[in-house]
Parts: structure tokens; sequence; C-alpha cells
């Protein structure tokens, strides 16, 4: 699948995907994945996810959600929801709303994630 048909139908999904994967592709180099239901950003593993709710939810909700696993409870972050996947891999959910919810904090745990800090906060 390409990016065009993954956003097709969400064009405010698209404009904040496209500041998102900006700052991702300023971490250094990575690989990407578009399947029908998300975008894996991988580096020497996977650091990222991208996918849009209103494909599965009804009623209002934010146009793009950032996935980030890591090895422990992030609290530097207001996260819609962290959930531990499997033992000691949280996957913290970041609602987008718009691209200024990419703040600071969410950029330097991403740029964790990217590097593989494990170092519990």
């Amino acid at each position: 699948m390409d990016i065009q048909t993954f956003f097709e139908s969400f064009p405010q999904s698209y404009k904040i995907y496209l500041v998102v994967n900006e700052v991702i592709e300023a971490l250094g180099p990575s690989t990407v994945q578009i399947t029908k239901s998300q975008i894996r950003y991988t580096a020497s593993h996977h650091f990222a996810y991208l996918w849009i709710p209103g494909r599965y939810q009804k009623g209002r909700v934010a146009p793009l959600v950032l996935s980030i696993p890591l090895p422990y409870v992030d609290e530097t972050v207001d996260w819609k929801e962290v959930v531990e996947v499997r033992s000691a891999v949280f996957m913290h959910h970041k609602e987008l709303w718009t691209s200024s919810d990419l703040d600071c904090h969410v950029v330097h745990t991403l740029r964790s994630a990217y590097s593989g800090e494990i170092h519990a906060r």
C-alpha cells in the first residue's frame, strides 16, 4: 500500500502525518512499512506506529495516533493510554489532534525509542 492510499479520505490525518514523518526522518535512517491499518517505523527495532482512529471508531476521534513502544512507562507526556502489551513492553498512545501535539516531550520520547534507550525514567 502507498501513502496516498493509506490517507485516502483522511486529509487532516495526512497533514499531521507530514509533520510527524519529518520529525522521524530527522532522527536518522529507518524503514517504513505501510499496511491497511498502520504505518510502522523500524530502525534496528520497531520504534513508532501511526494509525487513524476514524477507520475503526465512531464519534469524535483524533485524526491520528502515534504509538511508541517502550520498556518502561514514560510519564513525561500526557498519553491517551499506556498498555503493557507483553512483559516489559509498554505501548504509549498519543492522540494527535494537530501537529502541535507533537511537542518537545513527544519528540524526546521518539528519539529515545529510536535510539533504543532502555533505562527507566
